[in-house]
């Protein structure tokens, strides 16, 4: 649902654009039960590599994009309780 509340503020709905990241720091405490600090493209940093130029390098620690791109699950345990479904009907 966080692709549509972008989508109807008129912002970027994609996993790798600031609103993205910027919602995930903001819903984070309420979803998950704590912050996380992602910022977008903090887990690559460029180095400079003579004859060669420049190259993408992974910053340890950080956390990757690919997790937050699949947030909340890539942050719940795997033995996470979801609950009983709800019944949403898209159209």
């Amino acid at each position: 649902m966080l692709h549509v509340l972008l989508f109807l503020r008129h912002e970027n709905p994609a996993h790798n654009g600031g609103p993205w990241y910027r919602e995930i720091r903001r819903l984070s405490p309420t979803v998950l039960g704590h912050e996380l600090d992602v910022v977008r493209g903090s887990d690559r940093r460029s180095l400079r590599v003579p004859g060669v130029g420049v190259r993408k390098e992974r910053v340890p620690g950080a956390i990757p994009h690919k997790d937050v791109a699949r947030w909340p699950r890539s942050f719940r345990p795997a033995d996470h309780d979801w609950g009983n479904p709800i019944d949403c009907p898209s159209y």
